[in-house]
Parts: C-alpha cells; sequence; structure tokens
C-alpha cells in the first residue's frame, strides 16, 4: 500500500508543476482569426454564370418553336379552301341541273329522231358495201383465173429453182373439195380452210383449185401442187 501512496503523490507533485489540466480545471477557448472563404464565393459566382448560360440556350431553343407552329397555323388554314370550292361547284352543277330542266322536251324528240334516222341510213350503208366488196373480189378472182397460163406449162414445186423451194414454207394439207363453180371450192392447208384468192402466208396466194390439186403464186412466178405426188395427210 505504502508504494501505491508514494505513486499518486509524485504524479500530484508532477501536475501541479507542469499545470497539466485535469478534469477540475476550466477551459477557455481560444479565439483565433477566421480566413475570409473566397473560394466559396467563388464557387457560387461560377454557379451563377452557369446558371445564366442554360438560361440564355432555352430561350433560343423556345424561338423556333413559334416559328413551327405559325407554319403550322398556315397550313391548316389552306383545307379551309376546299369546302368553299366543293360548294361552288355544287352550286354550279345544281344550276346545270336546273338549266337542263328548263330545255323544251320537243327539241330533245327532235334530236333523238334526228339521230334514230342518222342510224338507219347507216346500218343500211353497211349492209349493202359487203356486197360491193364481193362482187369486186370475184371480178379480180375471175381476171386472175383468165390471166392464168395453161396448167400444162405451170411447173410443179420440185421443178423450181432450189431457192425458189426454199422460200416456200411447209404446208400440210388435210382436205380438197372441187366443183364446176369456183365459190364451192375450198382446200384445208395447215388446218385453215381456204378458197381461191386467199393468202396461205406472205408472197404465197391460192390461184386455183384444180380436179387435180392446187395452183399457187409465189410473187410473180405459178407453181403446181399435185394431189398424188406432193400432198401429204
Amino acid at each position: 500500500m505504502s508504494y501505491i501512496l508514494d505513486a499518486l503523490k509524485k504524479s500530484d507533485s508532477e501536475r501541479k508543476r507542469g499545470d497539466v489540466p485535469n478534469l477540475q480545471t476550466v477551459h477557455i477557448p481560444i479565439n483565433a482569426d477566421q480566413p475570409t472563404p473566397w473560394a466559396l464565393y467563388g464557387f457560387i459566382s461560377v454557379l451563377l454564370l452557369v446558371l445564366a448560360f442554360v438560361i440564355g440556350l432555352v430561350i433560343s431553343d423556345k424561338e423556333p418553336v413559334t416559328i413551327i407552329q405559325v407554319a403550322e397555323t398556315g397550313r391548316q388554314i389552306k383545307p379551309v379552301l376546299k369546302p368553299v370550292l366543293k360548294e361552288a361547284s355544287r352550286v354550279n352543277k345544281n344550276s346545270e341541273l336546273q338549266y337542263s330542266k328548263k330545255i323544251p322536251q320537243k327539241i330533245t324528240e327532235q334530236k333523238t329522231s334526228q339521230l334514230k334516222a342518222a342510224r338507219i341510213e347507216v346500218t343500211q350503208k353497211r349492209a349493202k358495201e359487203p356486197v360491193i366488196e364481193l362482187q369486186q373480189t370475184n371480178r379480180v378472182q375471175v381476171e386472175s383465173v383468165v390471166a392464168l397460163p395453161d396448167i400444162s406449162n405451170i411447173p410443179y414445186l420440185h421443178e423450181l429453182p432450189e431457192y425458189q423451194q426454199q422460200s416456200v414454207p411447209e404446208m400440210h394439207f388435210a382436205g380438197h373439195v372441187y366443183s364446176t363453180s369456183a365459190q364451192s371450192r375450198s382446200i384445208i392447208i395447215n388446218n385453215s380452210a381456204m378458197s381461191e384468192g386467199d393468202t396461205v402466208v406472205q408472197g404465197i396466194n391460192v390461184v386455183k383449185i384444180t380436179s387435180s390439186g392446187v395452183v399457187f403464186s409465189l410473187h410473180d412466178n405459178y407453181f403446181r401442187m399435185d394431189i398424188l405426188q406432193d400432198w401429204s395427210f
């Protein structure tokens, strides 16, 4: 115990000598001169400048929006003209209908009668025209038959020169009808019925149908084909 008491006394004496504060000592705060916050002022000024710049951008962005709205309103004004035009066209149609109703019925009846008469005349003319054409074609056929040389002098197809034989296409015969009247004669070539004066292909015509075959014209020359020799059934 004596050692403990000696240690306590020594500690008390050392405290008194060094003025070491303990729990009973009164602490007096030391007033130090604080520096002015220039950094804070600079930060606030920078924030204000940024806000001013942002506000300027927002205002500049809002101006084109107003221009676009004006353009859109202008576009919306244009379609208003369409109903006006439609109404004007309706008024014109109504006026035309009213004007047409006022026309006397006698004039329309006269016009219809005139049209009917004109149609009857046209049909009568058309009915007469084919008869004239048939008569002319028959005359041409008769003249061509008369102008033919003697059949014995007309060569067969195989007797023609080679260049003329090559110009004649292949023909398939399927029927042959001979009569004393030229109008009743017919022949079937390449599955199509033909009579005298018809054209087989361009440049080759049926000139005459004989009892033994057919006489063709090849441009300015004539040749014949016999039923038994040249026909292929």
